[in-house]
């Protein structure tokens, strides 16, 4: 019954930031610019989740995301603390974060659609701040604070799924900068010490597929792998 709850929540998130753009979760409509979840074969070529390397990139701030309610973030804040154990954890990072983080999976689930709602917690034994690089660090460009870097990978099938994204109206851009928007979490710049929940919406993995694990990759950790896949709840 808590993940309902605390999945009702997420959705009333998402739902902000949705209500201009009238997106039906990545469908398209006759009025809309919504694009589809990124899904493609795995790339040998450098790792896209990387930021940029040119000085003026790294020093730069992150670019902030649209702003969420007062009250959808403190029901959200507040919903922490209540969460079932993980399904899967770790704390073997790579680079990219503060050292000492905890990384857990509170939720993978199937949707009616065939896509996957992810649900991870991120958390330090005290409140963290994260430089302006750690900040972007889960962003696929490595300048915004979406977490649009976390991926879901189907290892048998070789395949992998990066969280849904589209493009925003001209009227609903925060800036003429705002080339798109992801229906994800964004990273705050400090963790606080019960952590912080990062929810990311995706597409199917293709029409064949039906995984019953999947690995989740969330950059400056080690991938998680054999991450049991939940049935919609509804």
């Amino acid at each position: 019954m808590r993940k309902q709850t605390t999945a009702r929540i997420w959705v009333l998130a998402l739902a902000c930031g949705l209500a201009l753009a009238a997106c039906d979760g990545g469908g398209t409509g006759p009025d809309t610019t919504t694009t589809a979840a990124d899904t493609q074969e795995p790339s040998t070529g450098p790792d896209t989740t990387a930021g940029p390397t040119d000085d003026s990139a790294v020093s730069s701030e992150p670019v902030a995301a649209p702003i969420i309610p007062d009250e959808v973030v403190a029901e959200l804040d507040a919903a922490v603390a209540a969460e079932d154990s993980p399904i899967a954890s770790t704390a073997s990072q790579t680079a990219g974060l503060p050292p000492g983080g905890t990384l857990d999976v509170l939720q993978l689930e199937r949707t009616e659609d065939g896509g996957y709602l992810l649900r991870v917690r991120l958390s330090y034994e005290q409140e963290t701040r994260l430089s302006a690089d750690e900040h972007r660090s889960l962003s696929l460009d490595g300048e915004q604070t979406f977490v649009d870097g976390i991926r879901l990978v189907d290892d048998e099938a070789d395949r992998y799924a990066l969280p849904t994204v589209y493009s925003p109206m001209d009227d609903e851009q925060v800036d003429a900068t705002e080339r798109f928007r992801c229906l994800c979490s964004s990273l705050n710049g400090e963790i606080p010490p019960n952590g912080q929940i990062l929810s990311a919406l995706y597409g199917p993995l293709g029409q064949d597929a039906d995984p019953q694990t999947l690995s989740v990759e969330v950059p400056g950790f080690e991938p998680i792998k054999d991450v049991p896949v939940s049935a919609t709840t509804g």
